[in-house]
């Protein structure tokens, strides 16, 4: 599984149908990354619960997906297809930075000689 961070874009309405094994959802939406300062466009595509969770994130916000490519090849065009499928998303939360000024070593305590045979 794979991790990418970028920033939601566009999303399209919640796709819902029905076949044998029962009800489906799935949902594409579009994150854009900037990388060497070229931003890029990145197109996804999940179902179910995952579709439902991309739909309450708004527009604008920073978000990180988990995914899995999913290649296929397309016989009618005679070209290989690759599809990003969203397998988690969550918003993204910023880590914050360490301040080496508040930083103190920590030593065990050292045991004094007369506490060594008490």
């Amino acid at each position: 599984m794979l991790k990418i961070t970028g920033t939601l874009i566009a999303k399209s309405l919640i796709v819902e149908g029905e076949n044998k094994f029962g009800k489906w959802q799935a949902l594409q939406f579009i994150i854009q990354k900037q990388s060497n300062g070229i931003k890029k466009k990145i197109v996804f595509v999940c179902f179910g619960t995952i579709a439902v969770k991309v739909i309450d994130i708004p527009i604008k916000k920073r978000i990180t997906i988990y995914f899995e490519p999913d290649c296929v090849y397309n016989e009618l065009r005679k070209r290989w297809v690759t599809k990003l499928k969203a397998k988690d998303v969550e918003i993204y939360i910023k880590k914050p930075k360490f301040d080496w000024n508040t930083f103190t070593e920590i030593t065990p305590d050292q045991p004094k000689d007369n506490q060594l045979f008490t």
